[in-house]
């Protein structure tokens, strides 16, 4: 049971990472290098690249966790900074989606 939730924890973690990447990849070519200075572009800069150090954290922690039989603290520690992260990028990411909404909603252009 516990290996099914860790491959949907994978394959999730793995969707988040290209959908990021996706669609920062379009808003740069959107964009270019004029990057659009309101508080959308504060969250969501931090976000493409932590999301990028996650999904590379969270398999390190799975390494440190399954070949770290006799370390546990540092394997323990090391999975609570993963979440720690994890957690803290889910509310950028709230703050990213709430600040994209209300720049589109007040930007004469749409």
């Amino acid at each position: 049971f516990f290996g099914f939730h860790m491959w949907v924890h994978r394959i999730v973690g793995t969707l988040i990472l290209v959908i990021t990447w996706y669609h920062g990849s379009r808003a740069f070519k959107k964009v270019g290098k004029n990057v659009i200075q309101n508080s959308h572009s504060v969250f969501v800069f931090p976000i493409l690249f932590a999301i990028l150090f996650i999904v590379i954290g969270g398999v390190y922690t799975r390494s440190k966790l399954r070949r770290n039989e006799w370390k546990t603290a540092q394997a323990l520690s090391i999975k609570k900074m993963h979440k720690v992260f994890a957690y803290g990028i889910i509310l950028c990411g709230v703050g990213a989606i709430m600040s994209g909404l209300y720049y589109y909603r007040i930007n004469p252009k749409h």
